[in-house]
C-alpha cells in the first residue's frame, strides 16, 4: 500500500515541477506531454525505484520495472490534473489554458490579405453567399439558408 502512496505523491511533485518549468521556460508548454514523461522516467531512475519490486512483481530485468514505474508516474499526473479540475482549480486546465501568454500564436493576418500576396478573403466572400449575399426564402439565419439548414421547413419551422 505504501508503494501506491509513494507513486501518488511523486506524481504530484512531478505535476508541480512541470508546471513551474512551464512558467520559467514558456516554450516547453507545447512539449508538456514529453517533458512530463521524460522527467517521470528520469526521476524513478535517479531514485532507483520500482513499485513493482515492492509488490514482488518481477520483470525479466530490473530496469524494466523501473521504466514501467516511470510510465505509471507519468500517467498518475493526469489523475492529479483531473482531481484539480474537479475541485475547480485552474491547475486542472490544459497547459495552454494555464499559461495563455505562452500558447501558440495565430499566423492569420488581420488585414484580410493572405500572407504571400494571394487573393483577399473579401474576394472569396461572394462564393460562399447565396445570390450575392441574400439568404434563401424562409431562412432564419443570415448565414445558413433554406429548409435543409433549419429554415421554414424543419422540426421547429413554421
Amino acid at each position: 500500500m505504501y508503494h501506491l502512496a509513494v507513486i501518488v505523491f511523486l506524481a504530484l511533485a512531478l505535476f508541480k515541477l512541470v508546471d513551474v518549468l512551464e512558467d520559467l521556460l514558456p516554450g516547453i508548454t507545447r512539449l508538456h506531454t514529453w517533458v512530463t514523461l521524460g522527467l517521470g522516467i528520469v526521476a524513478v531512475y535517479v531514485l532507483d525505484y520500482s513499485m513493482f519490486a515492492g509488490w514482488r512483481i518481477e520483470f525479466r530485468q530490473h530496469w524494466m520495472g523501473t521504466l514501467a514505474t516511470g510510465f505509471v508516474l507519468f500517467g498518475m499526473t493526469s489523475v492529479w490534473r483531473a482531481v484539480f479540475h474537479w475541485l475547480g482549480s485552474t491547475e486542472g486546465d490544459a497547459p495552454e489554458a494555464r499559461h495563455p501568454l505562452h500558447g501558440p500564436r495565430s499566423m492569420a493576418p488581420d488585414s484580410g490579405q493572405f500572407p504571400h500576396g494571394g487573393a483577399s478573403t473579401r474576394e472569396w466572400a461572394p462564393l460562399f453567399a447565396w445570390e450575392g449575399g441574400r439568404d434563401l426564402p424562409g431562412s432564419r439565419s443570415p448565414h445558413l439558408g433554406g429548409a435543409a439548414f433549419g429554415g421554414a421547413v424543419g422540426p421547429l419551422g413554421g
